[in-house]
């Protein structure tokens, strides 16, 4: 059976922490439009103050829209670099699509998340 899948684009600036903040973006992994799904996400901070932060999430579930489309809320802790850590977060922000045809038995997972987590 084909589905159609889709992806959300996640940019912004980490809280400020240790006197600084980074930046961040990524794309989220592929999930299936249509029903009820999260999406995983991975990537790496800006690189300021020396150093870059990898972090690795999930959004939460699709709240969907009156106009049909959906959002996610998203909440990230990145990886603790030089003594200290920031939160990624975004709060009932609208992310944009991007649709996919994909065969359902495609495999989508990310191994760097699945073996880094």
């Amino acid at each position: 059976m084909n589905y159609q899948y889709h992806s959300h684009s996640l940019c912004g600036s980490t809280s400020y922490d240790d006197g600084h903040l980074h930046h961040y973006g990524t794309v989220t992994e592929l999930a299936p439009s249509g029903v009820s799904h999260i999406h995983r996400f991975c990537g790496d901070t800006s690189y300021i103050d020396g150093h870059t932060h990898p972090y690795y999430s999930e959004t939460g579930p699709a709240i969907l829209t009156k106009d049909g489309r959906h959002y996610h809320e998203y909440h990230a802790i990145v990886q603790c670099v030089d003594g200290h850590i920031h939160h990624i977060y975004a709060d009932i922000q609208v992310l944009t699509n991007t649709l996919y045809p994909y065969s359902k038995s495609r495999s989508l997972s990310m191994d760097l998340l699945v073996h880094n987590k």
